[in-house]
């Protein structure tokens, strides 16, 4: 199975997103992007805050201005 995951830590109110990787069959084809998009939207809905560790995550936010309101 082809999968992306994410490693995370609990902080107080907040989730740090500690690593995110995806599979190397899936690497190009926006599968991590996807993923991030359900943890922001996962994140709204459960009202926690989100605090991206992982230069991926971090660079995720960075390119998706528009989701800045789950992090912490």
């Amino acid at each position: 199975m082809r999968c992306v995951w994410a490693d995370y830590a609990d902080r107080g109110e907040a989730r740090a997103i500690l690593h995110v990787e995806a599979d190397q069959e899936l690497r190009g084809t926006g599968a991590s992007g996807r993923f991030m998009q359900s943890l922001a939207d996962h994140a709204r809905r459960e009202q926690t805050k989100l605090i991206p560790v992982c230069g991926y995550a971090a660079a995720w936010f960075r390119r998706h201005p528009d989701q800045a309101d789950v992090l912490a």
